[in-house]
């Protein structure tokens, strides 16, 4: 489950979404959600604290659209 909450200027809402998950060798995360009308990829990386989304979606007319986002992030096992 990938747990997601939005900025605060945003209303700072809490989504959750089914993600696949995968911990790579090199000691990063990846979490795959493939929504109805979108794929979304959330690779964290752990020791430099950066993380990496990637949105790709098409339209019924075929039509290809995709952004990237980078951030700064902190990461808590518990």
């Amino acid at each position: 489950m990938l747990i997601l909450q939005s900025s605060k200027s945003a209303g700072g809402r809490v989504v959750t979404e089914k993600a696949y998950v995968k911990r790579m060798l090199t000691g990063h995360w990846s979490f795959v959600s493939v929504l109805d009308d979108a794929t979304w990829v959330h690779t964290i990386y752990p020791r430099s604290g950066k993380l990496l989304v990637t949105q790709n979606t098409s339209t019924a007319m075929s039509e290809l659209s995709g952004k990237m986002l980078t951030g700064v992030c902190k990461v808590t096992v518990r």
